[in-house]
């Protein structure tokens, strides 16, 4: 029941009423599509080359993306590599996953063996493109035999066709990354987990930077990540101090809140928590323009 709450001495509610929404994780499609196997959106996919091939993928190590054409029906799988390209002028394949898709480590898997396939052997790189990524080890860039794999996350602004078509806004950047510092206290038993940054791409620049805290607008650590599921145990608040809401939610808590805990949840400094059972940590991070990070470490 909505706003039914049982009334219990003692204990301040924090929340109002809300829902919990989910998208269904099934794509429609017609029978043509199905034929062809098209299951993504043909506009976007061509806005995505051409802004591919106009700005390249930007960041420490910048690449250049020519001569894109797509697999034939035949070959193309919907999950796999979806193009043919140049990189610098080498021979490449292209994923550029749908719009709604998690890019997760199956489909990297799957593109890697398709390569093998493509081009007698030549492809020696492998560009995949989306919008979202799975969690991750701390890796921007792996290898697979003599294949390269580099991973590149389109800006949000391609999907809005009527955007002004400008380098800067739609420029595509390597998957960024939380900088992430896990140190232990005491006996060893107990962890901290501090968050010093992460890479991102100023579309005024053209460069690389890195956002700091005040660029943050809430991090999540799953303190014992299964490797699967990211949960969010410990939720941070960095500069929000002077929030009002904030301001107003410490006021209802009063002397509840323990002032350690608490400024731990307005900084990028964790509480401690104790040593993960499963040998891994994940830390997400949402910024100030909405982009969302995340990073899997063992410790």
């Amino acid at each position: 029941m909505v706003n039914r709450t049982k009334k219990k001495s003692g204990v301040v509610r924090v929340a109002s009423p809300f829902t919990v929404e989910s998208h269904n994780p099934y794509r429609v499609v017609n029978p043509e599509q199905a034929l062809r196997k098209d299951f993504g959106d043909a506009g976007l996919t061509e806005n995505i080359i051409k802004a591919l091939e106009k700005s390249g993928i930007q960041g420490k190590q910048e690449l250049q993306v020519s001569d894109v054409q797509p697999l034939e029906y035949s070959q193309s799988d919907p999950f796999g590599v979806t193009h043919l390209a140049k990189i610098d002028g080498k021979d490449a394949a292209l994923v550029i996953a749908p719009e709604d898709c998690t890019v997760t480590r199956h489909m990297i898997t799957r593109a890697a063996n398709s390569c093998l396939d493509l081009s007698s052997g030549r492809v020696r790189m492998l560009l995949i493109i989306g919008f979202a990524f799975e969690a991750a080890k701390e890796e921007k860039i792996e290898s697979r035999g003599k294949l390269t794999i580099y991973k590149a996350q389109a800006n949000q602004d391609l999907r809005i066709g009527e955007l002004k078509d400008s380098e800067g806004d739609q420029a595509f950047v390597h998957v960024g990354e939380p900088d992430v510092t896990v140190e232990s206290i005491g006996n060893e038993d107990q962890l901290i987990c501090k968050v010093n940054g992460y890479d991102t791409y100023d579309p005024r620049t053209g460069q690389l930077k890195i956002g700091g805290e005040d660029e943050i607008a809430c991090w999540m650590l799953d303190t014992n990540y299964d490797g699967e599921s990211f949960f969010a145990k410990r939720i941070h608040f960095p500069g929000a101090a002077s929030d009002k809401q904030v301001k107003k939610f410490a006021r209802e808590l009063g002397s509840r809140i323990d002032p350690a805990l608490w400024a731990n949840t307005l900084s990028c400094i964790s509480a401690p928590f104790d040593r993960p059972e499963t040998g891994q940590i994940a830390v997400r991070i949402i910024t100030c323009t909405h982009t969302e990070l995340t990073l899997v470490k063992d410790v």
